[in-house]
C-alpha cells in the first residue's frame, strides 16, 4: 500500500467530520435551504403563538417560550418560574393580559399578577384546547365544552346548550360576530355555529363535511369561513358562507384540488390574500396570486406539519410546527 493512502483516508474523514459538524451548527443556528426560511429551536413542538410587541410567545408540549423577534433569542418568560405549565394549546392577548390555556386550566398573566382558572371557577373542563378573543369576550375551547370569559365571569356552553360535541378544539369568530366552534370527535364531531341573534346550527359529515374531526376554523374578510378537517390520511377543507343569516357549505377541497395532503392541520390568510394551508404529514401549501407551491422539510421547514401560523406587522410569518418554529422572512420570495 502506498504511504499516502491511509493519510488521505484520514484527511477525508477529518474533512467529512468537520463538514458534518458545521452543518449541524448551521442547523442549530437556523437552516437556510430556502433563503427566506429560518428555523428557531427551542421550542420543540408548538401548538399556539401570540405576538406582544417584539415578543413572540410560543406554547406547546414543553410549556411557554418567549422569542425576541429582533434578535431571535429564546428564553423562558419570568412567570414560568412561578407556575408549571403542561401542554399549552392556546395563547391570547385579552384585556391587557396574556392568557394561557394548557391541560391544567386557563392562566391569566398581567405583570406580577398570575392566576389560574379551573372547573372550580366555572370552566367546563380543565384541559384547554383553544383561545380566541372577540370584542369584550375571550372564547375558550375545552375538552368538556366551550366558555365565554368576560366581565360577568365565566359562562360555560355544552351539548346541553346546542354544541355538536363537548370537545371544542377550534374557534373562529366571523365579521358579524358569529362564533364557529370545531369539535375533533369522529364520527360525531363537526361544526357548531352560534349566531349573534341566538341562531344555532350544526354541521356533520351528513351535511357535507369531508370529515368529522375539525382541526382549525379560519374566518375570512369576505365573510367566508374556512374549516380544516381530517384524521390520518383522510379529510380536506370546507368553506362556509352565511347568507340571510343562515350558514352553509359552499364548497370543499381535497388533495385532488391541490392540497398537500388529505388532512388539513392549519389555515392562515396573510395580509395580501396569500393562503397558507398546512397538512399534517405532507407540507405547507402557499397559494398566492402568482401561483402555488408546496414547502416541506426538504425546502427548509422545521417540520412538514405547521400547527399554527402568525403574520407579524412587518410581514414576516412565524410557523409553529411539530418540531420548532419556521420563520418566513419573505413570503413573496418563495414564489419567485
Amino acid at each position: 500500500m502506498r504511504w499516502w493512502v491511509p493519510v488521505l483516508a484520514v484527511a477525508v474523514l477529518v474533512v467529512a467530520a468537520n463538514a458534518g459538524a458545521a452543518l449541524l451548527q448551521r442547523q442549530e443556528r437556523g437552516t437556510r435551504i430556502e433563503p427566506s426560511l429560518r428555523i428557531v429551536r427551542p421550542p420543540g413542538e408548538v401548538s399556539a403563538l401570540v405576538l406582544d410587541g417584539t415578543t413572540l410567545y410560543a406554547g406547546g408540549v414543553d410549556g411557554v417560550w418567549a422569542i425576541d423577534t429582533v434578535s431571535l433569542e429564546v428564553t423562558r418568560p419570568p412567570f414560568t418560574e412561578r407556575i408549571e405549565f403542561g401542554h399549552v394549546r392556546g395563547l391570547a392577548l385579552f384585556e391587557g393580559a396574556l392568557w394561557i390555556g394548557d391541560d391544567r386550566g386557563l392562566t391569566r398573566v398581567a405583570g406580577s399578577d398570575v392566576r389560574t382558572f379551573t372547573t372550580a371557577d366555572g370552566l367546563p373542563a380543565d384541559r384547554v384546547q383553544a383561545l380566541t378573543p372577540s370584542g369584550g369576550v375571550l372564547w375558550v375551547g375545552t375538552e368538556g365544552g366551550a366558555a365565554e370569559v368576560g366581565p360577568g365571569g365565566i359562562k360555560a356552553l355544552t351539548t346541553a346548550d346546542g354544541l355538536i360535541e363537548n370537545m371544542v378544539n377550534a374557534i373562529g369568530v366571523d365579521g358579524t360576530g358569529g362564533v364557529w366552534l370545531g369539535s375533533y370527535v369522529a364520527p360525531s364531531g363537526g361544526v357548531t355555529y352560534l349566531g349573534t341573534d341566538g341562531a344555532r346550527a350544526t354541521f356533520t359529515t351528513a351535511d357535507g363535511l369531508p370529515h368529522a374531526d375539525v382541526t382549525c376554523v379560519t374566518p375570512m374578510p369576505d365573510g367566508e369561513v374556512w374549516v380544516g378537517l381530517g384524521f390520518n390520511d383522510r379529510g380536506g377543507l370546507a368553506v362556509f358562507k352565511t347568507k340571510g343569516g343562515k350558514p352553509g357549505i359552499i364548497r370543499t377541497e381535497s388533495k385532488a384540488d391541490g392540497l398537500p395532503g388529505e388532512k388539513v392541520r392549519s389555515i392562515t390568510r396573510l395580509a395580501d390574500g396569500t393562503m397558507l394551508i398546512s397538512s399534517e404529514y405532507d407540507g405547507l401549501l402557499v397559494r398566492s396570486a402568482s401561483g402555488e407551491r408546496i414547502l416541506t422539510v426538504a425546502d427548509g421547514l422545521s417540520d412538514d406539519e405547521a400547527k399554527v401560523a402568525l403574520q407579524a406587522p412587518d410581514g414576516r410569518v412565524w410557523l409553529g410546527t411539530r418540531n420548532g418554529i419556521t420563520l418566513i422572512r419573505d413570503v413573496a420570495a418563495l414564489m419567485r
